[in-house]
């Protein structure tokens, strides 16, 4: 490559060389991807936080806690479900038989509209 200070530059190099760039950052975003998968992390929820929860998030990734701000959102997510695990495995009681009665409602509709139909 020519010498910068007199603006001899060598494209072809140059070119190459983002090519090269970008095929690293894309394989890095598979290994990514394929980490995120074997953690059963490809799942991806957007949601909004207020200033003094960013702060929080920001501060895990600030401390070398977590990595970014989507693992230290999911992370805190994670912590927060373990500890109100009573709580949702109770409410997932609630919710099946709120699954169920939809259901059965759904079927009596069904029904009812079939014998209209005759």
């Amino acid at each position: 490559m020519g010498d910068e200070r007199d603006g001899d530059f060598d494209i072809a190099q140059i070119e190459s060389d983002l090519w090269k760039a970008e095929q690293v950052n894309q394989a890095r975003e598979r290994v990514r991807h394929r980490a995120r998968k074997a953690e059963g992390k490809d799942n991806v929820v957007a949601c909004r936080l207020d200033n003094e929860t960013l702060a929080a998030v920001d501060t895990l990734v600030e401390a070398g806690v977590r990595a970014n701000r989507a693992d230290a959102a999911a992370w805190l997510i994670g912590v927060g479900l373990e500890a109100n695990r009573d709580l949702l495995d109770d409410i997932a009681g609630t919710v099946t038989e709120i699954r169920r009665l939809r259901e059965d409602a759904a079927g009596k509709a069904r029904r009812h509209a079939s014998k209209k139909k005759q």
